[in-house]
């Protein structure tokens, strides 16, 4: 019985709350601030870039590896 009005009593709850969301006052509605771009990135371009990288590395049996290279880029 005590299951049956706590389980009651807790839809009486849930319910009231979503029917009073219904009476609150509409917010005015804000406009957004137009975005300004600052620069335009748009145009003809040339980059490259160079690297240089090493390393080693040994699993478990024992192999060692030596991991050493240039990378170039356009």
């Amino acid at each position: 019985m005590l299951r049956k009005i706590l389980l009651a009593s807790a839809a009486l709850v849930a319910f009231a709350g979503a029917a009073s969301a219904a009476d609150m006052p509409a917010r005015m509605a804000t406009k957004a601030v137009p975005y300004v771009a600052l620069y335009n990135w748009t145009g003809f371009y040339v980059g490259a870039n160079l690297g240089y990288g090493w390393g080693r590395a040994s699993d478990d049996l024992g192999v060692t590896s030596s991991m050493n290279g240039v990378i170039v880029g356009g």
